[in-house]
């Protein structure tokens, strides 16, 4: 079986089609997502109802609940996002909420992982955060795919997402990027 992180997991669309021989871990901690998510879980797809970044506690999370509730983030958005982020008029914040926030560190020790096949992580501005918060156990990530922000001044959001610091984090890996707006779909792989 393979091991399979999905962070920011959203509807699960990203990984669901995974499931046949993973064990997926789905780390999503929008309340109305998750409750769709569940209706996926089974005895090799489990729901995390929580942030990831780089500490474990709480911290406030902000939700978009207009088109897109995937856009909901441990962080504001940025200024300016009618310039940067033409015709998205669903970058608005409907809700702040207080959510749960573990490091993947954590979660791999508890649970004794022992190899991460994929990590598929979309966590809306946090993406950095969550790399860093995997600390040594980066060392068993296999491949995985993050995004990023192309620089600051189009960043979606008010963080520092961008494509230069993830290859910092990512120096011992092979990574190639595809554009995908104001970001980058990162790819990695040892």
């Amino acid at each position: 079986m393979k091991t399979i992180f999905d962070v920011g997991a959203n509807d699960g669309s990203s990984t669901l089609g995974m499931a046949v021989d993973s064990v997926i871990y789905a780390f999503e901690p929008t309340p109305e997502l998750c409750e769709k998510l569940r209706k996926n879980e089974t005895v090799d797809y489990y729901v995390i109802e929580k942030a990831v970044s780089n500490f474990n506690g709480k911290a406030k999370f902000y939700v978009a609940g207009q088109s897109d509730w995937g856009c909901s983030s441990l962080y504001q958005f940025s200024d300016g996002l009618d310039k940067t982020w033409p015709g998205r008029e669903d970058f608005k914040v409907t809700e702040e909420i207080e959510v749960d926030v573990i490091r993947l560190d954590t979660f791999i020790k508890e649970n004794d992982i022992k190899q991460i096949d994929y990590l598929h992580c979309d966590a809306q501005g946090s993406d950095i955060k969550v790399l860093e918060g995997l600390g040594k156990y980066i060392s068993i990530v296999k491949e995985g795919r993050i995004e990023v922000a192309k620089d600051k001044e189009t960043s979606l959001y008010r963080a520092d997402n961008t494509l230069e610091k993830a290859l910092e984090i990512l120096k011992d890996f092979k990574t190639w990027k595809t554009p995908c707006f104001n970001e980058y779909d990162l790819y990695f792989s040892r």
